[in-house]
């Protein structure tokens, strides 16, 4: 039971790990393109 219990908690934790990587690696590219325009645009 208690097995169990710790397996769920993991399997939640990782869970969560997995969706906050997945937004801070849109946000980083996010700020990757906006910096990119911001250079392109800097050169014309």
């Amino acid at each position: 039971m208690i097995g169990a219990i710790l397996l769920s908690v993991i399997a939640n934790i990782l869970n969560l790990t997995s969706i906050i990587s997945v937004y801070l690696n849109a946000a980083v590219q996010g700020t990757v393109i906006i910096f990119v325009a911001f250079l392109q645009r800097g050169r014309r």
